[in-house]
């Protein structure tokens, strides 16, 4: 029996591992997240060094994040700032020597403290994984091809927090939704079942409140979901409306669609990654990473 919501089971596959980067760099480095990814792109380009306009579009922050960011990293001597000749209003960021080095720290930590993650998900799963972080890093619109240089398990944080982000940033502008919103309606939808709120927060692993409050904007402003609390236990249970049906059906074509062109492979490939990674018949890799309850609502 196969995954009865892959596509949901992929997107929190995703958002799981990104936190998993986010703890293992803010737990072991001295960097924050933001800034190790600041410093990941300035060395990969060729030049080592970037535009503070330029990071913030690559890196899907905002100009004032990225700003702030880049004060701390000059700070500690990890980059610098220059002036362009040719634009006087540009400003440039530059990674140095000392950068460079506290990088390579960075990537160490995180292939050590991850290698249990990769050894569980097994040899087959991280290969397709390390293989699609490739294919984005080769189409990117940026040039850090040198990435692709280290090792997968290296350059894959990088490039799957690009991707991850670069989901929430077309959600939002192309449904006004949250990456939480649409996460719901993508499970809902692909489950094909009425759920309560708890267990929408088991699936998709975050908390009950942050669900609730999804719920009840996707309900009372969206008209996506219906709620209706089950008497005497407290519980809201939550099925897709009419309109919630069509929008979480075109929402899953589209990301189909965006996914094929994201990593050049056709629907029949797209489906045989699904199946690879997000089967029942057999341990999913996020219930080996994650245990053996999850998703087994």
């Amino acid at each position: 029996m196969e995954s009865a919501a892959p596509i949901s089971d992929m997107i929190t596959g995703l958002t799981l591992y990104c936190r998993l980067v986010e703890d293992i760099i803010e737990g072991e480095t001295e960097l924050t997240l933001t800034e190790y990814r600041m410093l990941f792109f300035l060395s990969m380009t060729p030049d080592k060094r970037a535009r503070i306009h330029t990071l913030a579009e690559a890196l899907y922050l905002s100009a004032s994040t990225i700003s702030d960011a880049a004060k701390n990293l000059e700070a500690l001597g990890f980059i610098e700032k220059a002036d362009s000749r040719n634009d006087l209003k540009a400003v440039w960021a530059v990674v140095t020597k000392d950068g460079e080095r506290e990088l390579g720290r960075c990537t160490t930590a995180l292939v050590e403290y991850s290698q249990e993650y990769w050894s569980l998900i097994g040899p087959q799963t991280t290969q397709i994984y390390l293989s699609s972080g490739a294919k984005l890093i080769e189409h990117s619109n940026y040039p850090i091809q040198a990435a692709l240089e280290l090792p997968g398990q290296a350059f894959y944080p990088f490039v799957t927090r690009i991707y991850l982000l670069s989901a929430v940033s077309w959600f939002k502008s192309t449904y006004n939704l949250s990456l939480l919103d649409a996460r719901i309606l993508m499970l809902l939808l692909e489950r094909g079942t009425v759920l309560t709120c708890a267990e929408i927060s088991h699936l998709l692993k975050v908390s009950n409140s942050a669900v609730s409050n999804a719920v009840r904007s996707l309900s009372r402003v969206k008209h996506y979901v219906e709620r209706e609390k089950v008497a005497g236990s407290g519980k809201i249970k939550v099925q897709l409306t009419e309109e919630g049906v069509s929008t979480a059906q075109e929402i899953r074509e589209r990301f189909i669609t965006r996914y094929m062109k994201q990593f050049d492979v056709t629907r029949e490939e797209f489906e045989e990654v699904l199946k690879a990674v997000h089967p029942r018949h057999r341990k999913s890799y996020m219930q080996k990473v994650f245990g053996e309850s999850f998703a087994g609502i």
